[in-house]
């Protein structure tokens, strides 16, 4: 089966809805601004990450607008219905370590399904 032909320019469109869609689900659970400004400069960060190896030529533009809209519906749909623990882990403490966080098995089995799944998909369109 081959990966559906997408324009450059819709693929543009569809980075540009897929970081609204990030930012709308993470920037309400944190609580204070500091947080939601964390929030906000993750797909900042990833976006300059492939525009910069885009530049280096290690990616071509082609793949890397697919490569980083897989990336950010891998995230959100690893918090899809965890808003309630997300919410806790964001009300901790800067100070607290790793074990003061429970992730439970449900939760494990989302994100890796959800990562697996969107890697599988980023392959799947990048090959066309």
């Amino acid at each position: 089966m081959q990966p559906p032909s997408v324009s450059y320019s819709a693929w543009w469109l569809v980075s540009a809805v897929v970081t609204v869609a990030f930012v709308a689900f993470f920037v309400p659970l944190m609580p204070d601004v500091r947080k939601k400004l964390r929030v906000c400069s993750g797909p900042v960060l990833m976006a300059m990450l492939f525009a910069a190896s885009t530049v280096i030529h290690w990616t071509e533009a082609r793949v890397a607008l697919p490569m980083y809209c897989c990336m950010m519906l891998a995230a959100i749909i690893s918090g899809v219905g965890r808003r309630p623990v997300i919410r806790q882990w964001s009300l901790a403490p800067e100070n607290a370590t790793s074990g003061d966080f429970h992730m439970s098995w449900g939760m494990r089995v989302q994100v890796v399904l959800a990562v697996v799944a969107m890697t599988l998909l980023m392959i799947w369109l990048c090959a066309g």
